[in-house]
């Protein structure tokens, strides 16, 4: 193991910027103070009646409203409980943020389950030096290749086919009191779904997404997401048929053993151990009956890999404990591509 000190860093990199940090807890308070002691132009971003705020000024930190904290910064590390992440960041962070800015997190819990939605810096990052690489999805990934200062190492498909990506969750009073209401929001999504699968529409499509408020970048970089065809660096494509799938199978129908797996994913990168009784709390959450109810998919037969992973042991979703133990001790199984292969110094993107 290599232990790295004061003497290894270049301060001198990150004392010529300016440091937004957002929030002043048991994080955000260390990284706040152990830059502002190290000489760096650190800013802590806070609601101004919140808690935190007189105990930041009196550790002689600077302290500003969030949006003005991000709007002078040209980095911007984001230390809020989970739970405000998105809240947060639509609100004040995505409208004031500078364009070329890097935006960091602690973790990668809102940014991995979609509650923040970074805006497309990755392209300037990787060309800067910021980033090394990113795991990203379309189309900035295909943006950076683009650009020419990435290329795509592997498609998130052909890691986990069949994992959750997006999700519709609704309040439990929700659906007790609207019942015909979801139904009728969920035969909509069924039919949004098959017109997007239908390659008769993807020109459509893509001239739609490709819009300023959507995406804001060229119709042709979206096809290529939407036919599977994609250009992973200046010489060379790939295709892959089923790279992005509307609908299909059971692409869209709320699996319970998804639920599980998302769960011992969690567990697992958290080291926490596996409680059956929280699994099963979070398989509660996907309702297949309500799917099958309102779309008419009740004799749609479940799919003996609900995951489809193609790195690593297979998923049995009534054995977590086995699932989570092969990943961490089994040589016989195929290694799961470490982040040092997905994204290194060649700056190459992961879509």
């Amino acid at each position: 193991m290599k232990i790295y000190y004061d003497k290894d860093a270049d301060l001198s990199l990150i004392k010529r910027k300016n440091v937004a940090i957002i929030g002043y807890g048991s994080q955000g308070h260390a990284h706040a103070n152990n830059l502002k002691d190290s000489g760096v132009n650190v800013t802590v971003g806070l609601r101004k009646d919140g808690v935190s705020w007189n105990k930041a000024k009196n550790a002689g930190v600077t302290v500003k409203e969030v949006a003005e904290a991000v709007s002078g910064a040209d980095i911007v590390m984001i230390l809020l409980p989970d739970e405000h992440h998105a809240q947060v960041y639509n609100e004040e962070i995505e409208p004031n943020i500078r364009k070329g800015a890097t935006l960091a997190f602690a973790h990668g819990f809102n940014i991995h389950f979609g509650q923040v939605v970074p805006p497309p810096f990755m392209v300037a990052s990787l060309s800067e030096g910021v980033i090394e690489g990113c795991c990203v999805g379309e189309p900035w990934n295909s943006r950076a290749v683009e650009s020419g200062v990435g290329s795509i190492v592997v498609f998130g498909a052909e890691i986990a086919r069949s994992a959750p990506d997006k999700v519709l969750a609704l309040r439990d009073e929700t659906l007790s009191q609207e019942p015909d209401a979801i139904h009728r929001l969920l035969r909509t999504y069924a039919l949004a779904a098959r017109w997007c699968q239908d390659r008769e529409n993807h020109a459509n499509l893509a001239h739609m997404l490709a819009q300023p408020q959507y995406l804001n970048v060229a119709p042709k970089t979206v096809m290529g997401a939407l036919s599977g065809s994609l250009a992973i660096n200046r010489t060379a494509a790939r295709s892959m048929a089923d790279f992005l799938a509307f609908e299909g199978a059971d692409i869209n129908r709320p699996d319970p053993r998804k639920a599980r797996w998302l769960y011992a994913e969690i567990a697992m990168g958290l080291r926490l151990p596996l409680i059956e009784n929280q699994a099963s709390a979070a398989q509660q959450v996907f309702r297949p009956e309500i799917f099958d109810a309102a779309t008419g998919n009740n004799a749609l037969p479940e799919s003996a890999d609900p995951i489809g992973l193609k790195f690593g042991p297979a998923f049995e979703a009534e054995d977590l404990q086995s699932y989570v133990d092969a990943l961490s001790i089994s040589p016989a199984a195929p290694a799961r591509p470490a982040l040092a292969e997905v994204a290194h110094r060649s700056q190459q993107v992961a879509g």
